[in-house]
């Protein structure tokens, strides 16, 4: 066989010639877009955000005005006063198409609730479209440092030198890699890691052959199309035929070696490679359903709970003022009340006015 270029080895052996293409790389199912990005933001651009945003907020202004107009000038008004609460509730509601239960008496509130409620119908239904879509979308990971920044978790293949070469690397995002994903026990079997890459939303450092084996007797035509490759921790690919220095079998080797090299001109090793080394292909990009998982909507959730305990805080800052208000009218109104109380020589107690 042969083994891998380091500096120590280098240092004791003898290199004769290369050897077979042996890529080690992470293999990783391209993540779906949900759990790589936020795309409840992601949908519309920034420029379409402000944008929106503007609108909004011009539309809620001319709506105070005219709500407050008309809450002094008209007569079938539920309010005498709209506050920036009530509007904003307003703003939301045509946001969510949820409708209102505020109905403008004069001629301009109505067409500005109907421009409202009709622009806004349509970027609710483009922002609820485009979700749809994401939902069922996948993100290719560029490079090393965006799986580093990610959700997705990573694992090396449980060979005794696999760990030498993930601590070889000193620096950079391999480096960081390392340390918070695989560091210290981290290591599968072949079985259990192509599983877990197959499961989804896991990066597993592997030799592609072993890797091809498993794909193309356990994998799906849709499980292959969503594969992807990143760059490993052993830059050079290729193994060497070694001996150790001051062998006697150098020669015979050296000997040899110049007719191992014409089957490299010939092309026989190349094609002997691709028969080995024979990469799984895509052969249709058939859509297929996707269930949603917890972490397509968990930031939904999470702002649910958040609005959930932030309302019950409130409602219960809300409930103290008010005790503590009546509590001090209470006093007042018994400090008064005594006031007014008089003692009179005959004992009697007589009420001032």
């Amino acid at each position: 066989g042969s083994i891998f270029f380091t500096a120590e080895r280098y240092a004791a052996v003898d290199l004769i010639k290369q050897g077979n293409p042996h890529p080690i790389r992470f293999v990783v199912r391209k993540p779906s877009t949900s759990y790589i990005k936020n795309i409840f933001y992601i949908t519309f651009n920034t420029s379409v955000w402000v944008a929106s945003v503007v609108v909004l907020a011009i539309s809620a202004a001319v709506v105070i005005v005219i709500l407050n107009w008309e809450a002094k000038n008209k007569e079938r008004v539920k309010q005498n006063k709209y506050s920036m609460s009530d509007v904003t509730l307003i703003a939301l509601e045509a946001v969510c198409q949820q409708g209102t239960a505020t109905e403008p008496q004069s001629f301009a509130g109505r067409i500005l609730a109907l421009i409202l409620f009709g622009a806004f119908m349509f970027i609710y239904v483009s922002y609820s479209a485009n979700i749809v879509v994401l939902l069922q979308s996948t993100t290719k990971i560029n490079d090393i440092q965006e799986l580093l920044e990610s959700r997705i978790e990573a694992g090396g293949c449980q060979i005794h030198y696999m760990k030498n070469y993930f601590e070889s690397v000193r620096k950079g995002p391999l480096r960081k890699l390392y340390l918070e994903k695989i560091y210290p026990d981290q290591y599968f079997p072949v079985e259990v890691g192509m599983k877990k890459v197959q499961d989804g939303n896991f990066a597993f450092h592997i030799s592609l052959q072993t890797a091809y084996e498993y794909i193309l007797q356990h994998f799906t035509n849709h499980e292959i199309c969503g594969l992807q490759e990143l760059p490993g921790y052993i830059e050079e690919n290729l193994g060497y035929i070694a001996v150790p220095k001051h062998s006697p079998y150098k020669d015979l080797f050296k000997v040899a070696s110049v007719l191992i090299l014409r089957v490299d001109e010939f092309g026989l090793q190349r094609r002997t490679n691709l028969r080995i080394l024979m990469q799984p292909k895509c052969f249709s990009h058939s859509a297929t359903f996707k269930s949603i998982g917890f972490y397509d909507c968990d930031k939904v959730l999470w702002i649910w709970v958040f609005g959930t305990i932030l309302s019950l805080v409130i409602f219960l800052v809300e409930f103290l003022l008010k005790k503590l208000t009546q509590k001090i009218a209470t006093k007042k109104a018994r400090d008064q009340n005594r006031k007014r109380l008089v003692l009179s020589n005959d004992g009697q107690i007589h009420y001032l006015m």
